[in-house]
């Protein structure tokens, strides 16, 4: 029982630990841009998007580097 556990934290540590990556890569690129974004840069674009899901035609997401997903 105690090894489960064991093994259930371990795994939430490496979790947290790669995200806690995820986010620092995030903030170092919005940290390397030139004030607020006022026009579409596609260059900035994909330095904080990860990927884009489409579920249908009315429903489309995007989740950031950090984890952050918005819906189109």
């Amino acid at each position: 029982r105690a090894k489960g556990r064991l093994s259930e934290v371990g795994s939430a540590i490496t979790e947290r630990q790669a995200k806690r990556e995820k986010i620092g890569r995030f903030v170092s690129c919005l940290e390397q841009m030139d004030g607020p974004l006022t026009k579409f840069k596609e260059d900035d674009w994909y330095s904080l998007v990860e990927y884009a899901t489409v579920y249908s035609r009315e429903d489309i997401r995007f989740t950031f580097k950090n984890g952050m997903e918005i819906k189109a």
